[in-house]
């Protein structure tokens, strides 16, 4: 599975870990830190821009 980091709002921290995976199947997240989310996932990557509270999507290598 592809690794990934994206940003959010600080304080968003909570919804995050609990809308993300429901928003995105197939998201598995690795840890939530203050403002952005490390996770895998193996879909298609336009699926991620679909999450209005992200502002930056990183592929980690």
């Amino acid at each position: 599975m592809a690794e990934f980091v994206s940003s959010f709002a600080t304080g968003f921290e909570d919804l995050v870990a609990a809308d993300f995976p429901q928003a995105v199947k197939g998201v598995k997240i690795i840890k939530v830190y203050d403002g952005f989310v490390h996770y895998r996932f193996d879909g298609n990557s336009r699926d991620l821009e679909k999450v209005i509270y992200f502002n930056n999507t990183f592929f980690c290598d």
